[in-house]
């Protein structure tokens, strides 16, 4: 979310200017950003249904991408954009119903206060280009994220 924020020069102008604008920032950056691999736990059909022309048996298991939710054109038209003023449906970065992530209050306070006592200073203190990231891990990422403020 860092990363993201300091690559953007008018995105972090907005916030700084407009610290209001931080928590919608956070529920967009956390709709844009791919977390985990993107797919919750399985869910097990509990009757046959049909859902976009596939028939999904009884007992049969089924993923559903939020990456691909949070990304659907239908409800976030130009996904691919970060639009802290995006109108629409929640993101679903911490899943929905029953089992949804038990913590996405305090991950959002986490990043919320983040953004709002370091961002005002925070610079990137590295060419962006040179940041290395994670491979194989579940949540995607820098190494190192070399910062000053």
């Amino acid at each position: 979310m860092v990363y993201c924020l300091l690559t953007d020069d008018d995105l972090t102008s907005r916030l700084r200017s407009d610290p209001q604008a931080v928590p919608a920032a956070v529920e967009e950056l956390l709709r844009w950003i791919p977390h985990k691999h993107g797919v919750g736990q399985a869910r097990i059909a509990t009757e046959d249904v049909e859902v976009g022309g596939v028939l999904i048996r009884r007992g049969e298991a089924v993923y559903v991408s939020y990456v691909a939710a949070n990304w659907d054109e239908r409800c976030y038209p130009g996904p691919h954009r970060i639009d802290i003023d995006r109108e629409g449906p929640p993101q679903l970065a911490f899943g929905h119903g029953p089992h949804h992530c038990l913590a996405p209050l305090l991950a959002r306070m986490g990043a919320e206060l983040l953004l709002t006592t370091r961002l005002p200073d925070l610079r990137l203190a590295t060419d962006p280009e040179d940041v290395l990231w994670q491979k194989d891990v579940l949540i995607r990422g820098p190494i190192a994220l070399p910062v000053t403020w």
